[in-house]
């Protein structure tokens, strides 16, 4: 099975994917903070609650 970051990695030697991927960071880095700021909230509910933490991955490499 192909990994989609194979394909990532693939695709960016492309000058036009490159380039939509480059011009969509700002968007990417947003939804990033966002979903990170909710993980961080529930974590820290369910540690006052006494449940386990959720961990998030570190941001993709290029």
């Amino acid at each position: 099975m192909t990994k989609v970051r194979d394909l990532h990695n693939s695709w960016m030697k492309n000058n036009e994917y490159r380039k939509a991927y480059d011009d969509l960071a700002p968007e990417f880095a947003s939804a990033r903070a966002v979903i990170k700021a909710r993980v961080t909230a529930v974590s820290n509910q369910n540690s006052r609650e006494g449940h386990d933490r959720i961990e998030v991955e570190n941001e993709p490499s290029n």
